[in-house]
């Protein structure tokens, strides 16, 4: 009893960066709407709490708890109800600066019989940068003292994406871990967005993409999942995982 109340004042914060969005969902609907015109969902229509980030910061609490989240959220109905929910689960959220009326972000989520489709608006994600955690010599990093520092959301966070490098660097200033999980490019750029694989990934100690997002950020045919491993794996400082769904990971 003694070692495990030891271990556990041991224990270290894990920070998590990045986006978080109020999902509405719909579905699963028997077709995905034509315009003009209405497709009536059988379920309930539900706002949710989203985001890579929020919802990784969720599963780690639940998981082992000190677990803070860095983001940025709107002064709004949407982001009243994601504050809710991270404070019904313990997680502390580090509320970037960001324009008061600027809108928390956005997706609207269509479920169809074999597939869905997404409509977003980033919001405050898009605007909140990294500047707070390193700034003064990284002093609000030095004070959450933190053991790893995952990143997520990379694409929705355009102004975020810029001070990444800057914050891998003072992450392992103060002897923390670093790991990334992209999410999906809507401009199709991949790697090539804000220096990602240039700068950002041999700063990296794990990078977690799945399938479709290794392909393209490694610049291979799609579903060539060997060939972006072998690629990634020789320009990430460290480690890579390929995460594919029910298959596993590589």
């Amino acid at each position: 009893a003694l070692s495990h109340q030891s271990s556990m004042r041991k224990r270290r914060t894990i920070l998590v960066v990045g986006d978080s969005f109020c999902d509405v969902n719909a579905g699963p609907l028997p077709r995905l709407p034509e315009w003009g015109r209405n497709v009536v969902s059988p379920e309930r229509i539900l706002a949710q709490p989203g985001g890579a980030a929020l919802n990784v910061a969720c599963n780690l609490q639940r998981l082992r708890g000190d677990t803070a989240l860095y983001s940025g959220i709107g002064r709004d109905a949407f982001g009243d109800l994601l504050r809710v929910h991270l404070d019904s689960l313990g997680v502390r959220l580090i509320e970037a600066d960001s324009d008061e009326d600027a809108p928390t972000g956005v997706c609207m989520v269509l479920s169809g019989p074999d597939d869905r489709a997404f409509c977003s608006h980033f919001g405050v994600s898009d605007a909140f940068d990294a500047s707070a955690l390193v700034a003064d010599g990284a002093a609000l990093l030095r004070r959450l003292g933190p053991c790893h520092v995952h990143c997520a959301g990379y694409f929705s966070c355009a102004a975020l994406r810029k001070t990444l490098p800057r914050l891998l660097l003072a992450a392992r200033e103060v002897g923390a871990t670093t790991s990334l999980d992209t999410n999906n490019d809507a401009s199709g750029q991949w790697g090539a967005v804000d220096g990602l694989w240039d700068v950002l990934l041999p700063l990296l100690d794990l990078f977690t993409p799945n399938e479709l997002e290794a392909c393209a950020v490694a610049g291979v045919p799609a579903g060539d999942v060997e060939a972006a491993l072998a690629r990634l794996s020789r320009q990430v400082g460290g480690s890579v995982v390929i995460t594919r769904g029910r298959d596993g990971a590589l």
